[in-house]
């Protein structure tokens, strides 16, 4: 009997090594602080920034924070940083990330100049084949109707809520023409009374399940990505406060999908039981994209 008890305790002892394994990674993880700052030095609320390689099977772009903040968790080596801001020029550096407890970096945005505009004249963009809606006010949970950025990245439209998040996409238009990017903006809201950390915020773009489908119902074919490509290589970690609602993040559809002209719908989550016209399903965002030859 005795002999039993101290096999149990030689096991209970070497159990926790077993279930929860160290993360050497995680813990070499540099802290790094990104400033978006506009030519005088002042910070540019809402900025969106992108962080990684250029090997990364998804990239968005992350909202920052009202004083112009991005915070990321990366592994020492070698990145690019992208900021952009309306009437700003888009910016992209170069960084290293050291190993180090946390590391800062200010990325400086300058004035957007139009010194060699391109005109491109084409045939005016034909009315969609169906109707495209767009979202309204109405539509829109009550806590998200106080986002001040709302009216200038579109009205969402909402997944319904599990396990206390609920997930919603938006377009600034819902008509756009090639080869311009595809900008899907990304929410979320939290329905609990606490507040919800999430340690990757490329992991919340994902778990958002977005599904892109023609208007036929027919799914999307997916660009080829290299077999060596992971999803995010820098983890943003996102904060979502108890009864919020936000968007997050921004990502082009045209980076993802094999995009041709059409009229396609995006919707969040799980795949509907039922098959029916895209343009009669509830809580979709219905776009069209043309792809247009210039005429000289």
């Amino acid at each position: 009997m005795r002999k039993s008890v101290y096999l149990v305790a030689l096991v209970l002892s070497f159990w926790p090594t077993f279930a929860y394994p160290a993360r050497p990674k995680d813990q070499e993880a540099t802290h790094v602080v990104i400033t978006v700052l506009d030519p005088t030095g002042a910070v540019v609320p809402g900025a969106e920034v992108w962080i990684g390689r250029a090997s990364d099977s998804l990239k968005p772009f992350f909202i920052a924070n009202d004083q112009g903040t991005l915070t990321a968790n990366v592994q020492p080596g070698r990145y690019e940083i992208n900021a952009q801001f309306p009437a700003f020029r888009a910016q992209r550096q170069q960084l290293t990330v050291l190993k180090a407890e946390e590391q800062r970096v200010n990325i400086r945005l300058q004035i957007g100049s139009c010194s060699s505009c391109v005109v491109v004249r084409s045939a005016p963009v034909p009315e969609p084949a169906v109707p495209l809606p767009s979202p309204s006010i109405e539509e829109v949970p009550a806590n998200c109707r106080r986002v001040s950025n709302m009216p200038d990245i579109g009205w969402p439209v909402f997944s319904k809520a599990e396990i206390g998040m609920y997930y919603g996409f938006s377009f600034l238009q819902n008509h756009l023409v090639s080869p311009s990017p595809v900008p899907l903006y990304i929410w979320i809201g939290n329905t609990r009374d606490q507040d919800i950390n999430v340690s990757s915020g490329c992991d919340l773009v994902r778990n958002a399940g977005i599904r892109v489908r023609s208007i036929q119902g027919r799914r999307v074919s997916r660009r080829e990505t290299s077999p060596r490509s992971q999803l995010c290589s820098a983890r943003v970690p996102v904060r979502i406060p108890a009864h919020s609602c936000f968007a997050f993040a921004k990502l082009d559809l045209n980076d993802i999908y094999e995009l041709h002209s059409g009229v396609y719908s995006v919707a969040a989550g799980k795949k509907p039981r039922q098959k029916q016209n895209s343009a009669e399903q509830k809580g979709l965002l219905l776009f069209q994209y043309q792809a247009l030859v210039p005429t000289r």
